[in-house]
């Protein structure tokens, strides 16, 4: 049978009342907040270190908590977020060293009690090549986050010597980005 048009004014959706007025307002769950974070312009990891990744420049920031100048997000809803995290760093012509990316929780935006929440390292392995590698390190994950929340990311460096981060300015765009969005629920 079907139904008119105006027969269903109001549904329950996983707890949600979606009203006939909340559909007219526009006033739906989303994924917000919600931004995406690239590097620009590459530049070096300090050898045997974790090095702050610099993301200057976003896609976009729903929330306009991004800071670009100190390269942190702000969380400013409570909830549970899904993180996407990539940086692309130079590897070891025939070398084999732990690398990885690691992603940085605080209550203060100085970071003076960050805490490691992910790192997702890896041992790259004794290869013989003729170029000079890089290999891609990543973070996929959700994880609850409270209001208040400060995040960072780094790229760890397992080598004696400092290795190329690629940024936009590489020739192959959008290889060292971050992004996150709230989870609707």
């Amino acid at each position: 049978a079907q139904l008119a048009s105006d027969a269903v004014t109001t549904a329950k959706i996983l707890d949600a009342n979606v009203t006939a007025a909340k559909l007219a307002s526009g006033v739906l769950p989303t994924n917000t907040p919600a931004f995406s974070a690239y590097l620009a312009t590459g530049y070096n990891a300090s050898a045997s270190a974790y090095t702050l990744l610099s993301f200057a420049n976003t896609l976009y920031d729903t929330s306009g908590e991004f800071d670009t100048s100190n390269y942190y997000y702000k969380i400013t809803e409570t909830g549970k977020y899904n993180i996407q995290a990539q940086c692309r760093l130079q590897n070891t012509l025939g070398g084999q060293h732990y690398f990885g990316i690691a992603l940085y929780k605080d209550t203060a935006s100085n970071f003076s009690s960050e805490t490691q929440i992910a790192f997702p390292r890896e041992l790259t392995a004794f290869q013989d090549v003729t170029y000079n590698p890089e290999t891609v390190f990543r973070i996929t994950m959700d994880y609850n986050f409270t209001s208040g929340d400060f995040l960072r990311l780094k790229i760890y460096n397992g080598t004696g010597a400092s290795k190329g981060i690629s940024g936009d300015d590489s020739g192959q765009p959008k290889n060292t980005t971050w992004s996150m969005h709230k989870l609707i629920g």
